[in-house]
């Protein structure tokens, strides 16, 4: 299996410094074997050198939409299928892996479906990206399973 954990990076020092870097520094602390990436949106020559000279991998946005929250898990569909990748979690750069055994991977059973975190609001760009003519109807249906569900799935787009 060809695993890949990817997150999204622009050229915001903030986030490379405060919080790409623990991302990467705890990942390595896991027994996650398989590649790690970033989809570059405006990232400096020195902050990609400094990402291949770590062995990350540095993939193209596929820019489809402006919005970089959303169009990240197109990108990541679009690198799956051109680097024939069969896993791809897509995750914040400003999180950490807590835990020194990263099950992620290895609890897949099922390889065709997507898995989704479950999140505490409704972030604006899910919506931001809805065809006027059918935003209310849209985020009327997200409505009903976050009071069913007691939340929202967090998979980024619709």
């Amino acid at each position: 299996m060809k695993n890949l954990i990817l997150t999204a990076l622009n050229d915001d020092s903030a986030l490379y410094y405060d919080n790409f870097i623990p991302f990467c520094l705890s990942l390595k602390q896991t027994d996650y074997q398989d590649e790690v990436g970033v989809i570059d949106y405006g990232m400096s020559e020195l902050k990609k050198d400094r990402l291949h000279r770590q062995g990350i991998k540095i993939f193209p946005a596929s820019n489809r939409v402006t919005e970089l929250l959303l169009d990240r898990h197109l990108s990541a569909a679009d690198i799956a299928k051109k680097y024939n990748y069969d896993n791809v979690a897509v995750y914040d750069a400003d999180i950490w892996f807590p835990n020194p055994h990263l099950s992620l991977f290895k609890t897949i059973e099922n390889s065709t479906a997507l898995f989704a975190a479950q999140d505490v609001w409704f972030c604006s760009f899910i919506s931001a990206c809805i065809k006027e003519q059918n935003k209310e109807e849209i985020i009327n249906k997200i409505n009903i399973l976050s009071k069913k569900n007691s939340r929202v799935w967090q998979c980024g787009l619709i």
